[in-house]
């Protein structure tokens, strides 16, 4: 057998670039004609924990700088494997090939697609009435020709707005549970760097005491990233997921949360993904339906 002549590509190994600029930075790889590329938008950008935990590479990085939150990206340990922008709550990471959107794990069941963020009941909303609206920190809710809108990109599933609705007519979903630990010993007086971070406005310092709203804390991290002297701990103990079935998928969802359950509730999932192959491989019937063990995640 006569050996293969290796190909142009084989013999030119292609690296990443990164491109910085003003409103962001860009990773971007070139294959001749064809290129691939990471973009991160810095004004939709919270400074959270959840794509540099989820990242297999440990390729994003975020650091307290000048009084900003920054996130950084390796492009050398980067493989725009997509793993990040899975988890990105505000869609500050997106990923393009030659132009077009590129979401191959997503569209294929690789990641799963995340729980509804808000669900509204709009035969329950009372005409004229804005209260949800107004009660948003982040200006995700607006009234659009007397129809309640979401901003899917701005809402970070915090219930404000549940709890401002007189009629109940809206129900969140979170992504993670768990809490945050504060050594209050080792905060300075003077100061605030996680309170003026915090996304949801969970945060607040009165008399020198930090406190924590737990009900409107999303778990996202960005207290921990701001805090100088690693006072803040966020702990996720489970996460609301779908179907995925790849080791990536998985892989990220134990560096996010340290439940016992979470992982224990994966393992089955790809046992019983496993056994469906086997089945249908097989022409086997399918075994009868059994009762759900935890809540189903809104799809």
């Amino acid at each position: 057998m006569f050996p293969m002549k290796p190909t142009a590509l084989q013999r030119e190994r292609k690296t990443n670039v990164k491109v910085v600029g003003p409103d962001g930075l860009s990773v971007v790889l070139r294959l001749y004609a064809e290129h691939v590329r990471l973009d991160l938008h810095r004004a939709s950008c919270i400074g959270c924990q959840l794509c540099g935990l989820a990242c297999p590479r440990d390729a994003v990085s975020v650091r307290l700088q000048d009084g900003r939150l920054v996130v950084d990206i390796d492009e050398k340990a980067c493989d725009l494997c997509e793993v990040c922008i899975a988890f990105c709550p505000t869609d500050a990471l997106s990923m393009e090939q030659n132009g077009t959107p590129k979401d191959v794990l997503r569209a294929h069941g690789g990641m799963p697609a995340p729980r509804r963020k808000v669900v509204i009941d709009a035969q329950a909303c009372p005409d004229g009435c804005d209260d949800c609206v107004v009660a948003c920190p982040r200006s995700a809710l607006s009234m659009d020709s007397g129809a309640l809108d979401v901003d899917e990109s701005a809402c970070l599933r915090c219930p404000y707005c549940a709890d401002a609705c007189p009629q109940h007519a809206i129900t969140v979903g979170p992504l993670f549970e768990g809490d945050v630990v504060i050594a209050t010993d080792r905060c300075p007086a003077d100061c605030t760097d996680c309170v003026e971070f915090c996304p949801t406005g969970a945060l607040a310092k009165t008399d020198g005491v930090l406190r924590l709203d737990q009900r409107h804390c999303v778990l996202c991290g960005a207290c921990a990233n701001a805090c100088g002297e690693a006072a803040v701990v966020v702990r996720r103990t489970s996460a609301y997921h779908g179907e995925g079935f790849s080791a990536a998928y998985t892989r990220a969802i134990e560096r996010l949360t340290s439940g016992r359950a979470t992982r224990e509730l994966l393992d089955a999932r790809a046992f019983e993904r496993t056994l469906g192959a086997f089945r249908k491989s097989q022409r086997l019937p399918d075994p009868p339906a059994r009762p759900a063990q935890m809540p189903e995640s809104d799809r």
